[in-house]
């Protein structure tokens, strides 16, 4: 079993006492399948697979006291790496445990090229509460680096919509979910939609036959008015986007 840990959260120990649960550290979680919502909630134990979660960065800084997201440094036996963990207080935890199943199921194919690859769901005790966390891959920040960037959104967009998911809210919001690399590696800079939890079922009549190929974003988006509505909103968030961005 997968254990995370949060060094920098509260480390008290909570005791159920008469209960008969077992005591164990507020800032200590272990991973729960994303199809099942059951767990007898133990102590990490001898054999268990501990994760380290030291926060670097708060990410999310808006008016949602019961769901933070932090940029952290991920360490494990095979290493270490950059991740992002969302955190859910218990309240919220359907909505969390929407997203990730939305991820592990209809966007499987997506991950790590559309959307964030999932690193794993945890449930346990954090900063004095019982919290759910979707660890994830950290795809980069916001950034000025917009080479193509209209056109990969687009493009995303639709592989979205051909998977059945529709980004309605998160477009409303465009600069809050979508991420982009800074390609400092010498690659071309690419972008993630991120922040799933609003996302809902969707038919798209752009899609309805398949993704069309070759799939020509620039047509979509100024050649013929694109069948579908949302996406039709997402050309129109672009261009305004760009005239924000670049003055």
């Amino acid at each position: 079993m997968k254990v995370i840990r949060f060094p920098d959260f509260s480390r008290e120990l909570v005791d159920f006492g008469d209960s008969g649960h077992a005591t164990f550290p507020y800032a200590e979680l272990q991973e729960i399948s994303i199809r099942d919502s059951d767990l007898a909630m133990q102590p990490a134990g001898e054999g268990d697979e501990i994760w380290t979660a030291k926060v670097l960065q708060r990410l999310d800084r808006r008016k949602r006291p019961r769901v933070r997201v932090y940029k952290v440094e991920l360490s494990h036996s095979q290493g270490r790496h950059l991740a992002v963990c969302k955190v859910a207080s218990f309240d919220e935890a359907s909505n969390l445990r929407k997203e990730a199943a939305l991820y592990d199921n209809e966007l499987k194919g997506l991950q790590g090229t559309v959307v964030p690859t999932i690193e794993g769901l945890f449930m346990g005790w954090l900063d004095g509460e019982e919290a759910y966390v979707l660890v994830q891959e950290y795809c980069g920040p916001r950034s000025t680096n917009l080479s193509s960037f209209k056109e990969d959104v687009l493009a995303a967009a639709i592989k979205l919509h051909a998977a059945g998911v529709g980004v309605y809210e998160n477009i409303l919001a465009l600069e809050r979910h979508i991420t982009l690399d800074d390609g400092s590696d010498g690659s071309k800079p690419t972008i993630r939609f991120v922040g799933l939890d609003k996302a809902e079922p969707h038919q798209c009549a752009l899609v309805a036959d398949g993704i069309p190929e070759p799939l020509d974003v620039m047509a979509i988006a100024y050649n013929q008015r694109p069948k579908c509505k949302e996406l039709q909103a997402l050309c129109l968030m672009l261009e305004d986007w760009y005239v924000q961005y670049l003055g």
